[in-house]
């Protein structure tokens, strides 16, 4: 899974476009860590409540790291790729 809140993103970009902001650092700028931490979090929750396994890639949100990390401890098949 490459976790990310779609909707946020959508928000966002939907904001930068109507204010005309159209350059590359507007596209990193609609992805605040934030977005991706609930999106990390909320998967985490459903493979832990599962009992499924769960494989994050590109993470890149300490947040969501961390929440792997206390899953994987709790016993969770959590699995992270980081960026």
């Amino acid at each position: 899974v490459h976790a990310e809140n779609p909707d946020l993103i959508d928000m966002y970009t939907e904001q930068f476009l109507k204010e005309g902001k159209t350059s590359a650092w507007y596209h990193y700028m609609s992805r605040p860590e934030f977005v991706e931490a609930e999106a990390d979090k909320r998967a985490v929750h459903w493979s832990k409540h599962l009992d499924a396994p769960l494989y994050l890639v590109h993470m890149a949100d300490k947040e969501g790291l961390e929440a792997c990390i206390q899953a994987k401890e709790e016993g969770a098949p959590v699995f992270v790729e980081t960026c």
